[in-house]
């Protein structure tokens, strides 16, 4: 999953932006603006914005060790 977050995350911030998720989801199958946004909603857990990597784990259904 590591590698997936990091192949999205573009500019290697350790965070995945608007943009970002916005590009990766269009080369899935085309995405409209509401679908990014909902997309950023669910993962983005704090609503700082941006997906951090153990946000994406989590949404992505891995069980981290605290």
């Amino acid at each position: 999953a590591k590698e997936e977050f990091d192949s999205i995350d573009k500019d290697g911030s350790g965070t995945l932006d608007k943009a970002e998720v916005a590009k990766w989801l269009e080369s899935d199958a085309g995405v409209s603006e509401e679908e990014v946004r909902e997309y950023l909603k669910q993962f983005d857990k704090d609503g700082d914005g941006t997906i951090t990597l153990i946000e994406f784990l989590q949404a992505s259904g891995y069980q981290l060790k605290k």
